[in-house]
């Protein structure tokens, strides 16, 4: 088990976040000596979603954003 500050948490995110991913223990020490443990959840991300064929090109898509925003005044 790794027990790590919050300046060491902020410094070195990537690394304990993947400690986290193979199941290994993670504890952050606040300030006030309170513990936290970090674990990860869920391995699939909120942004893994299905394909859809919408019947439209790239540029079709991209034509009716910028469209929007013209009218929006983006």
């Amino acid at each position: 088990m790794a027990i790590y500050t919050l300046a060491e948490l902020s410094q070195n995110l990537l690394k304990i976040l993947e400690q986290a991913k193979e199941n290994k223990d993670v504890i952050v020490q606040g300030s006030s000596g309170e513990l936290f443990s970090i674990q990860m959840i869920s391995s699939n991300s909120l942004y893994n979603l299905p394909k859809m064929d919408i019947g439209l090109s790239r540029s079709e898509i991209v034509s009716f954003v910028r469209e929007s925003r013209e009218t929006k005044g983006i």
